[in-house]
């Protein structure tokens, strides 16, 4: 089949002095896609539609301007007598769509285009194995409904490729060089303020898992040069173009040499000089095999496609050559050529050097005289392109499964490729980021872009970015990222193709970082509290020593006794301050032991009648049988300030409420990930719910901050959810809240549980005949606790310090019944005492005293017998207890 067969004749030309604007007009008249530019009857160039995108990009006039002073494309000309094949070969060289046709003399007889090829050769031979998913034009660039049309066809003229409109991740649209060339066709002035919507045609789409025939034959019905590829979901993939489907019919080589043999009537080593020269260099590699498959004939490219001779490669089975897994594959498609019906394969072939290559091999039945008398297997080398689509899809896999949100854009920021993570971060469907401009997903924070002003200016000059600013997802969700963007430059090009971004979710650091800081202000209110707190309780300590022993003698004055149970109340509730200061900073040492949890918010469910208005629903779901270990007062203390927390917080409400609810708790993933508590353990878990006011988010990370309150002054110290978070923590716990203004408040408390085990209590005595040695370095908690102890019933021996303690002890070690030690005291502290008193009497009684750091105390020192613990400063029932224990078995 010659040129002259699918040539159009009597082509429209136009003369180098006609003004553009002409040209564009008859372009739109007669349909065309471009013109000839004739001078003196031979082509001086070629005026394309892409040539008119970019005059139009580029703001030329086209009515002051001449087709010769525009820089047209260059003329591609051939033979009408030339072979379709050899021009079909040009023009895929030349990465052209028309070819001028010439006589002799130089003279335009026509032009051949695409379609051309297409129309008159079909694409079935060789593309029916193809699918539309191997002849993508991977589209770099796309655009938005709200682009305007003259950025949109700058962008076509860079990237020279039509605009793919793109909504939510779908192909709503596409401007076409035709488009372009009509809106030519108007002044400037009426199309310069539209939008891409304004303008843009209805997609005609077609699955990418379909074959390129269907292509063809969509492309004739809709009468139309390009295609939208899209997936299973309808997301946009890529462009299909009709230079695509004609540069997939290179296939048609193999339809050339079974002509060429049918033309020849004889076999091919005995045929002509012509047809000789044509198998000799052949650029695909060519085997010529008899009817048993036994390899007769190699062309040198066969030769340089194996790393084989002729001579080892001729009279051997093609089926040796082969991959085992291919054989059967193989050997059917060489049955079938044998029987006249031509077949063309994927096989992977053995060559030199152990190596396996992948191949398209092309089996023709080769006839003599109407008897097919061998096969032509005739192979393309396609191991580069199956290495290129596995690296790229390995990589394309690393990309969708990696942990980081990723996007690929092109050099105006639209998204071409999105990870899941990237999808799941921004709340989207897998796939509907595509097409979406990086823009659109940014926080704009008085109308600012940070995109505009500060990413794509760095990154267009190569520089990488990194930053942090707010996004915000489909949903409305706010989101702190740090992105990490990258330009990816073209190779040779030296221009800056697209960018790679991965996001950081910054939400769990400022999370961590708001632990830290919270640790930091504990230990800030720790040290505070350490420095002060032993001074304080030694001075409420003599306080509360000297009201009890005024009461004592005062007994017979009411008014005065009155007045003093009044001090004896500030005090206590003095002291109650320093132990909360002291509980929330975490210095105060926890005297734990194993309580029925359940029997204790029992007993505060009595107490906390006292507290809560009677107006207010208190409801109550408490689970029995519940243990854990911790201190009773601590964890009563605990819910009563979550439920004055409450109460305040529904005093104005209609209707006002309060739940509170133990039960157990397994926990599990998200509860660990958040809280730090251990996988898979069992906790209490104390919920606290009421249906108040609600807490504003911004005070939500303050709400446990000691002296932090919102309520009006002298209403509350702010010590009460500060002390409840220490205590939890203390506890080995975790507390947190749920809250949303107006929408009331839900803590839920978490502690470990264990297994109950019982304990039992030693009996008290009855006497107090003993002598106690008390030390202290404070001379009035000296003098005051003498008298204390004096009181109930006691002889009193006292010391300022250590050493004096333990030299005394030394002389008289049978006089006395226990020792009360001070923890804290220069020269030898409390438990350098206690170690030597053990020296002496290894089992002599010793209760210390601390007005600060329990911890202080070893508890390898505390967990003996006849050892124990009392804060300052005392209740003297407190002391009573603790010593008629000690002395149980004296």
């Amino acid at each position: 089949m010659l040129i002259r067969d699918i040539m159009i004749d009597q082509p429209i030309t136009v003369a180098p002095e006609l003004p553009i604007s002409d040209v564009v007009r008859i372009m739109i008249d007669k349909r065309i896609g471009f013109m000839v530019v004739e001078e003196d009857g031979k082509a001086c160039g070629v005026l394309t539609e892409g040539d008119l995108v970019g005059l139009a990009a580029q703001g030329i006039d086209i009515r002051a301007t001449p087709v010769r002073q525009f820089k047209h494309s260059p003329v591609f000309g051939v033979q009408a007598d030339a072979n379709v094949f050899y021009a079909y070969d040009k023009l895929v060289q030349q990465k052209m769509r028309h070819l001028v046709v010439e006589n002799e003399v130089g003279e335009i007889v026509g032009v051949v285009t695409m379609s051309s090829f297409i129309a008159n050769l079909g694409v079935e031979h060789f593309s029916e194995l193809q699918r539309v998913s191997d002849i993508l034009h991977h589209v770099e660039v796309t655009v938005a409904t709200d682009t305007l049309v003259i950025e949109a066809i700058q962008r076509m003229h860079e990237c020279k490729h039509a605009m793919i409109v793109i909504d939510q991740g779908k192909a709503v649209g596409i401007l076409t060089s035709r488009a372009v060339v009509r809106l030519c066709g108007r002044p400037f002035n009426e199309w310069k303020s539209l939008t891409v919507q304004d303008v843009m045609k209805p997609p005609v789409c077609i699955y990418r898992k379909a074959f390129v025939p269907e292509a063809s034959a969509l492309m004739k019905e809709h009468r139309t040069r390009h295609l939208i590829v899209v997936g299973d979901r309808e997301e946009f993939i890529d462009l299909v173009t009709i230079s695509d489907v004609a540069h997939s019919m290179e296939g048609r080589y193999v339809e050339f040499m079974r002509s060429v043999m049918q033309d020849m009537g004889q076999d091919l080593l005995t045929a002509g000089s012509r047809n000789r020269a044509l198998f000799e260099r052949n650029p695909n590699a060519v085997f010529s095999l008899d009817s048993k498959g036994i390899i007769t004939h190699v062309n040198p490219a066969a030769i340089l496609l194996t790393g084989f001779g002729s001579e080892y490669l001729e009279n051997k089975a093609i089926t040796e050559f082969y991959d085992q897994e291919c054989l059967d594959h193989g050997i059917a498609a060489f049955e079938s050529a044998k029987n006249g019906d031509a077949k063309s394969m994927y096989l992977r072939m053995l060559v030199t050097d152990a190596r396996t290559i992948h191949i398209f091999m092309s089996f023709v039945p080769v006839q003599v005289e109407g008897i097919i008398t061998g096969v032509y297997a005739v192979s393309f080398d396609m191991t580069e392109r199956v290495m290129a689509e596995l690296r790229l899809y390995r990589l394309s896999e690393a990309l969708q499964q990696a942990g980081e949100p990723i996007a690929i854009t092109d050099a105006y920021g639209v998204i071409e490729f999105a990870n899941l993570k990237m999808h799941q971060l921004f709340a989207y469907e897998e796939g509907c980021l595509i097409g979406t401009n990086l823009e659109t997903l940014e926080h704009r924070i008085d109308g600012r872009s940070q995109y505009k002003e500060n990413v794509w200016a760095s990154v267009k000059d190569g520089v990488p970015y990194k930053g942090e600013f707010f996004h915000q997802s489909k949903t409305g969700k706010m989101l702190d990222l740090r992105l990490s963007c990258a330009p990816v430059h073209v190779p040779g090009a030296g221009r800056v193709d697209y960018f790679v971004n991965i996001y950081e979710d910054m939400s769990f650091r400022r999370e961590m970082e708001q632990i830290a800081l919270q640790s930091l202000k504990m230990e800030t209110i720790g040290t505070l509290a350490g420095g002060i707190a032993h001074d304080f309780n030694n001075y409420l300590g003599a306080v509360t020593g000297s009201v009890y022993l005024l009461k004592r003698e005062l007994q017979h004055m009411p008014e005065a006794f009155e007045r003093l149970n009044k001090l004896e109340q500030i005090t206590d509730r003095a002291a109650s301050l320093i132990a909360q200061l002291m509980t929330f900073s975490r210095n105060e040492k926890l005297i734990n032991k194993l309580l029925p949890y359940s029997e204790l918010i029992e007993e505060t469910k009595e107490l906390s009648q006292l507290l809560i208005p009677r107006n207010v629903a208190l409801h109550w779901q408490i689970a029995k049988h519940i243990y854990i270990n911790g201190n009773a007062s601590q964890l009563q203390q605990i819910l009563l300030n979550m439920l004055k927390n409450s109460s305040d917080a529904i005093k104005d409400i209609e209707n006002p409420m309060i739940s509170v609810s133990l039960s157990t708790i397994e926990v599990g993933e998200k509860l660990s990930k958040r809280s730090g508590l251990r996988l898979g353990e069992r906790f209490a878990m104390l919920t606290v719910e009421d249906n108040g006011c609600g807490i504003e988010e911004g005070n939500k990370e303050s709400i446990f901050d000691p002296f932090f309150t919102t309520k009006e002054i002298g209403k509350g110290t702010g010590m009460g959810l500060a002390m409840a978070y220490g205590a939890v923590q203390s506890h080995l716990g975790w507390i947190e809240l749920t809250s949303n203004k107006g929408e009331g408040t839900e803590f839920r408390l978490y502690f470990p549980m264990v297994s109950h085990e019982a304990s039992g209590h030693p009996p008290l005595i009855q006497e107090n005949s003993v002598t106690i040695l008390l030390v202290d370095d404070e001379p009035m908690m000296l003098d005051i606790g003498s008298e204390i102890l004096a009181a109930l019933g006691y002889q009193v021996v006292t010391c300022d310090n250590g050493e004096d303690a333990v030299n005394l002890f030394c002389k008289h070690p049978d006089h006395f019944a226990m020792a009360i030690l001070d923890v804290m005291m220069p020269r030898q502290n409390g438990v350098e005492t206690a170690l030597a008193l053990r020296k002496i009497c290894a089992d002599f009684p010793i209760l210390f005293a601390t007005g600060y750091d329990a911890d202080a105390v070893p508890q390898s020192l505390l967990s003996r017998s006849k050892t124990s613990l009392i804060s300052k400063p005392w209740k003297i029932e407190t002391l009573e207890s603790f010593m008629q224990a000690l002395l149980a078995d004296q």
